[in-house]
């Protein structure tokens, strides 16, 4: 799967400042990353939202990631 279709889940939308500049950062180095044999998106993404939520703790990941947020954790049972 291309590293453009992994990207869905990281949205600028509604997000501004060191969210916002955080993800659009995040947005270029997983395409970069993605090369690597040994780069685990599951990982990465988990991290990317974490960060962005310590980021702007005003907002839910709802609110951040929309219903992906939801979709992941029911995975994760």
């Amino acid at each position: 799967m291309s590293a453009e279709l992994e990207l869905r889940w990281l949205k600028t939308d509604g997000v501004k400042g060191a969210v916002k500049r955080f993800a659009e950062f995040c947005k270029e180095d997983v395409r970069l990353q993605a090369n690597h044999e040994d780069f685990d998106l599951a990982k990465y993404q988990e991290a990317v939202k974490l960060v962005m939520l310590k980021l702007d703790n005003s907002l839910s990941l709802d609110e951040i990631f929309g219903a992906e947020s939801k979709e992941g954790a029911e995975d994760a049972d």
